[in-house]
């Protein structure tokens, strides 16, 4: 069985449960029928498949699940395929109470499909806390066999999208960022290390689309085997092709190193292992491999070596055959300066005190950028023999305004959050915008958006007053909303002794400033009692039925009024008092004659009996005997 049921808190829940006979069965129809017509299915083969919607924040999740399914109806074992999605800007969170899982396994996927980046697992034994998605879409995949019974239970929220995941790690290289927070605007840059060519973007941004991601794959750090590339900086490393793995097969790869006039350049090979004779380096002393060879390299080296050229220049090619091969060299090269190799893009470098040992480096950043990393860097000899800047370049990074202010009943529209970056506000149906209000903001360099002081407004529309379409004797109860605003409700009532007759009974605040319901609204009808007979013997006066109408009566000269002398018809339809009838009895009719006789003169007002007034009063007496 599955059951999909309101979770404890602000979240929902899911749950599932195994087993068999009548009690389970009756357990999912008494489960469908509590929901009712809340039920939506969509279904994909072979898998039952609701879909749910839960926007950020705490508003209600909208959902169901296919008709009444019993597990047996699957086979030999069960499978449920579920995928959950928030709305824009949100991405879901995912938790199993305590004790709420058995032998049942439910796979967490990061996104729709089956092939998505899996999450986590929820199971008896491997239970998570908490699992959170990094898109707005989610896919729960189910399966158990019938080895023993089992259930859980997920519970599931929404929350908004406000940072991203870690940037991945890339092998053979090094990541810099500004700290481990990374907001939208954030930047992170990967730099290979010595020896490896970066293939890709160095540069990724945080960056909100259907993920909250950088919104490029990480580059990848490669050993390749170039033809003559051309080297200036005055210190690096030379790696063999596909370093530390072994070198290929049947290649011919040459580097030429070249530094500033007057200086030379220390070779110093770190490992070498190729196969004797077949595969060599050859390193000249100039600019190509006409120059003098400097040392050819062949075999296996365990110790290191080092050469030093005679020229500013060196030209190295490796040449393998098509046979055995090797893991191949490591070689670092050095030059007496620091070379200025990397300046910041978006940014810049000032050097005061040229490129010699002591020398030191000024970075900054063009407007729109802050630095991140240090702002300077001093040329040093390192115990290795390399000369090299005591600090990595650092990365400008286009300051960021973040998200833009939410507006109520509205959404915004922004492809970027640095600055000079715009962002458009919309309001939604049935609002309109704040004239007082900008509808675009725009990123300032100070990092905040320019709307700050008097964030967009959207204001619901109003629709005309209900005044106008009340009839007589009609009330109003406000159900949804405020009144007269766009999307409130209206339930029409009646004043008592009336009630609401054929037409509409509610009128719901439309978007164009009208009201639904308004071109047919029930009227309201005064409620009748039905007719009153005049009792055997007796006379009745008033000929009204209608609420507040009075019947009074009267016997006949010897019979006795038995029941109520006067009747008002109410509110609820229904004449007060008691039934008036005029009795007679023979056998004491002599008493009654003997009785003094009571002569009664009122004075009726003849609105109760006609409901009209007359300023003149009718007066009437009779004689009553009591």
């Amino acid at each position: 069985m599955f059951v999909i049921h309101d979770g404890e808190g602000k979240g929902r829940g899911l749950e599932g449960r195994r087993g068999g006979g009548e009690e389970r069965r009756g357990e999912e129809r008494r489960g469908e029928e509590r929901r009712g017509e809340e039920r939506r299915a969509e279904r994909l083969p072979d898998f039952h498949h609701p879909a749910f919607l839960r926007p950020a924040g705490d508003d209600v999740i909208k959902g169901g699940s296919d008709d009444e399914q019993s597990s047996g109806d699957r086979g030999p074992a069960e499978k449920l395929r579920l995928r959950l999605s928030s709305s824009d800007e949100a991405c879901l969170q995912l938790t199993s109470p305590t004790g709420s899982i058995s032998p049942p396994v439910s796979l967490i996927r990061d996104g729709p499909e089956t092939a998505s980046p899996q999450l986590g697992v929820f199971s008896g034994n491997t239970a998570l806390e908490s699992a959170y998605s990094t898109s707005q879409k989610v896919l729960i995949q189910f399966h158990s066999d019938f080895s023993t019974g089992g259930f859980f239970i997920l519970n599931f929220h929404a929350y908004r999208l406000k940072k991203c995941p870690a940037p991945p790690v890339v092998e053979n290289a090094e990541l810099f960022y500004e700290d481990k927070d990374f907001q939208i605007g954030d930047v992170v840059r990967y730099t290979c290390l010595p020896g490896y060519t970066l293939v890709g973007t160095a540069a990724l941004t945080c960056q909100l689309n259907s993920h909250l991601l950088f919104e490029a794959p990480p580059p990848t750090c490669q050993a390749q085997c170039p033809a003559n590339e051309e080297r200036t900086s005055s210190s690096g490393v030379i790696l063999s092709p596909g370093f530390p793995g072994n070198y290929p097969n049947s290649q011919t790869c040459s580097w030429l190193l070249r530094m500033i006039p007057g200086s030379t350049v220390n070779i110093y090979v770190e490992v070498f292992h190729s196969e004797k004779q077949f595969d060599e380096l050859e390193i000249f002393d100039g600019s190509s491999g006409q120059s003098p060879l400097l040392v050819a390299l062949s075999g296996n080296h365990s110790s290191q070596l080092n050469f030093t050229s005679k020229t500013n220049q060196l030209y190295l090619r490796w040449s393998t055959d098509h046979a055995t091969n090797k893991r191949g060299f490591k070689i670092r090269y050095s030059a007496a300066y620091c070379s200025i190799n990397d300046p910041p893009l978006n940014g810049g470098v000032i050097n005061r005190t040229r490129l010699r040992p002591g020398s030191r480096l000024l970075y900054y950043c063009n407007r729109g950028y802050r630095l991140v990393g240090s702002s300077n860097a001093t040329c040093r000899l390192y115990p290795n023999g390399l000369f090299q800047w005591d600090t990595p370049p650092p990365i400008c990074q286009a300051v960021s305004c973040g998200l833009p202010q939410a507006v109520g009943n509205g959404t915004f529209q922004a492809n970027r959050y640095t600055v000079g970056s715009q962002v458009s506000y919309r309001c939604d149906e049935g609002h309109r915008p704040d004239p007082d209000r900008p509808l675009t903001a725009v990123c300032l360099e100070d990092g905040s958006w320019s709307n700050a002081a008097a964030a967009p407004r959207c204001l619901p529309l109003h629709c005309s007053s209900i005044e106008g379409i009340l009839s007589e004797h009609m009330t109003y109860r406000l159900l949804v909303g405020r009144l007269g605003e766009f999307g409130s409700i209206l339930m029409l009532e009646c004043s008592t002794g009336y009630f609401l007759g054929v037409g509409h009974r509610t009128l719901h605040c439309r978007a164009n400033g009208t009201w639904e319901g308004s071109e047919d609204p029930a009227t309201c009808k005064i409620i009748s009692c039905g007719e009153l007979p005049s009792p055997p013997f007796g006379t009745k006066l008033g000929t009204l039925v209608t609420f507040g109408a009075t019947a009074i009566f009267m016997c006949n000269h010897g019979y006795t009024l038995v029941g109520s002398h006067v009747r008002e018809c109410g509110a609820n339809g229904l004449w007060s008092g008691a039934e008036t009838r005029c009795l007679g009895d023979q056998a004491s009719r002599g008493s009654r004659e003997a009785s003094p006789t009571l002569h009664v003169h009122a004075q009726i007002d003849q609105e109760l009996l006609y409901g009209s007034r007359n300023p003149e009063s009718s007066t009437w007496s009779r004689s009553i005997g009591v």
